[in-house]
């Protein structure tokens, strides 16, 4: 996946999907990094809220259950957003123990750090 910066506006934004795999993303440059333990703004335009606050919440390997928790909303609803996050390269499931976690990825890491930095 690529990210590109846009300088067309705040509400400019690219999407390039193939094959329901996200090659291209242009999102508009803005204020970054979080407040008060949110997404930064520019992320959340990048992701969406439910996606960047799932992205925040993966500091640590989380079930499904715990994800809906996060996003106060059923459980099908969080499966449907980590799939966005798993498409694009930002998370990964694993098996474990029998159960499925979710977790952030290196690519993941580096976009949180990205929106993250002073």
């Amino acid at each position: 996946m690529t990210l590109v910066p846009l300088v067309a506006g705040s509400r400019a934004s690219i999407l390039d999907d193939d094959a329901g795999a996200m090659r291209l993303v242009g999102y508009p440059l803005g204020r970054r990094g979080s407040q008060n333990g949110e997404p930064g703004v520019t992320l959340q335009a990048l992701l969406g809220s439910p996606r960047a606050r799932i992205l925040h919440a993966l500091d640590e390997p989380s079930t499904n259950n715990r994800l809906a928790a996060v996003l106060e909303t059923v459980p099908s609803a969080a499966t449907h957003h980590v799939t966005a996050l798993v498409s694009a390269g930002l998370a990964v499931r694993d098996r474990s123990g029998g159960g499925l976690l979710v977790r952030r990825t290196a690519r993941g890491d580096a976009l949180i750090a990205l929106y993250e930095r002073d």
